[in-house]
């Protein structure tokens, strides 16, 4: 699997930045509707439940974080930046995708933001790891 990895990111830096880009904000899209659908069918009857929407709330922060890691792993320059575009554009894609009424664009500001600065953080984790494996 690794040779696979560092074949994937020896691609020439536009193709490898697109490429990036088009993975993540697709995982990210997935992993969030994903998840919104298998939450209504489960518990269609306690979907507006606080805990409910704390829990969902906490994994779509921990897919916006892994999807800046996973940015952050595959853009060696920029990552920060590259890991924190990339979740926003995820997160927008997600919500316009699965409609949003006039009245939450609010929300859809929100998400944008809140991905932008959890993709950044993840992006700034694998940096910190990158150069913390390279100094040894």
């Amino acid at each position: 699997m690794d040779k696979y990895i560092k074949k994937f990111t020896e691609l020439s830096p536009r193709v490898g930045v697109v490429l990036s880009y088009i993975i993540c904000i697709n995982i990210c899209a997935f992993a969030r509707n994903s998840l919104k659908i298998i939450l209504w069918y489960m518990f269609r009857e306690f979907y507006q439940n606080h805990w409910l929407i704390i829990f969902f709330n906490s994994i779509a922060y921990s897919i916006m974080f892994l999807c800046g890691c996973l940015t952050g792993f595959l853009i060696h320059k920029n990552s920060i930046f590259h890991s924190s575009l990339a979740v926003a554009l995820g997160v927008m894609f997600t919500y316009l995708v699965s409609g949003i009424n006039q009245n939450e664009y609010i929300l859809l500001l929100e998400g944008v933001l809140t991905g932008a600065v959890l993709g950044g953080i993840g992006g700034g984790c694998v940096l910190l790891v990158r150069r913390f494996l390279c100094s040894k």
